[in-house]
């Protein structure tokens, strides 16, 4: 199944509307949307194949994207900075092929260690979802340098 099916890189700067706030995105960037508990609220993350851990996201992002209350499972330790693991269910949004836009169709992602919560002021500027999040899900990446597509699928 395709989960992603050859979404556009980014390949020129643009502003995406995430509820009323805009957020810059820049050219060359992967974005996916994601759901957390709530499948009817998709927020923008990068896909980010250098970030080792599931889901990075700031509290605020969290709060005013999400809306989500999450549980706390733990803490780790990223750059001398405690920060805090949460159990969430998270779900990754389709896209219409070939094109950014969402279909209304979302897959479940399994995150066997949480995501990672941080303070704001040390938080990514948009969400990050790593690669560890596509290993636990033995899900196939395939960045196409050609087309400037990304697809994923199991």
């Amino acid at each position: 199944m395709r989960f992603l099916d050859r979404l556009p890189v980014i390949d020129r700067p643009q502003l995406i509307d995430v509820r009323g706030e805009l957020l810059d995105v820049h050219r060359n960037q992967i974005i996916v949307w994601l759901s957390i508990e709530n499948v009817l609220r998709p927020f923008p993350a990068l896909l980010d194949t250098g970030h080792g851990h599931n889901l990075s996201i700031g509290t605020g992002q969290l709060a005013r994207w999400s809306g989500a209350t999450l549980q706390r499972i733990g803490e780790l330790q990223v750059s001398k900075k405690r920060v805090v693991q949460y159990e969430a269910d998270v779900r990754l949004h389709r896209n219409k092929a070939g094109r950014a836009e969402l279909t209304g169709e979302s897959y479940a992602l399994e995150m066997p260690q949480g995501i990672t919560v941080m303070e704001d002021h040390v938080a990514p500027r948009l969400p990050l979802i790593g690669l560890r999040a596509f290993l636990a899900n033995r899900l196939k990446v395939v960045i196409d340098g050609k087309t400037q597509q990304v697809t994923v699928t199991d």
